[in-house]
């Protein structure tokens, strides 16, 4: 993503102010650090992703479904859709699909697993000690968001299992915002 790119995000996040020289000076330093798009590498179907939670101020689903930040699997084809609340009181949805090099009963058992799926605090911590998250994910964002996302990945593990596909590799995505 382009510095004009991330800057236009932010004035369309919240329109009534203008970008900041600070903002501008973070957004270059984020495209600056942003890696090149790299081929796709199948994962483990553990693996949903990282969540790639963007935290936009003022109206970050909003601005999503407005600008088109949504990839296009998860703007129109989400095999899961994922409410939750991070300690600092941020509304979060995570989108989960666009699966590739696997079953096609695989887009079904996600959906059956996920549909009205609730994580517990004891889930999400679960989650963030499965991976050695930083923090307490109870009261920091980035070792609930790390916990969360590794529950919903456990959950799916356990579902993949029952039906038969435990160890086997494909790959998954999840795509989140928060405001």
């Amino acid at each position: 993503m382009h510095t004009n790119d991330v800057d236009q995000l932010l004035a369309m996040s919240d329109p009534a102010r203008e970008v900041t020289a600070k903002q501008r000076r973070l957004a270059a330093e984020m495209a600056e650090q942003s890696a090149p798009a790299r081929e796709r590498r199948f994962a483990r179907p553990i693996a949903v992703g990282a969540v790639a939670a963007v935290l936009l101020g003022g109206g970050g689903m909003a601005a999503a479904a407005a600008t088109g930040l949504w990839e296009g699997w998860a703007q129109n084809d989400a095999l899961a859709i994922l409410h939750y609340e991070l300690p600092s009181g941020a509304s979060c949805e995570w989108r989960i699909g666009n699966i590739t090099g696997a079953p096609d009963e695989i887009d079904e058992i996600v959906r059956d697993t996920l549909a009205d799926a609730e994580f517990t605090a004891a889930d999400i911590a679960e989650g963030a000690a499965y991976v050695g998250a930083a923090g307490d994910p109870l009261t920091d964002d980035g070792a609930f968001e790390t916990g969360y996302a590794w529950a919903v990945n456990l959950r799916l593990e356990e579902a993949y299992a029952d039906h038969g596909y435990e160890g086997q590799w494909w790959s998954i995505e999840g795509q989140g915002f928060c405001e």
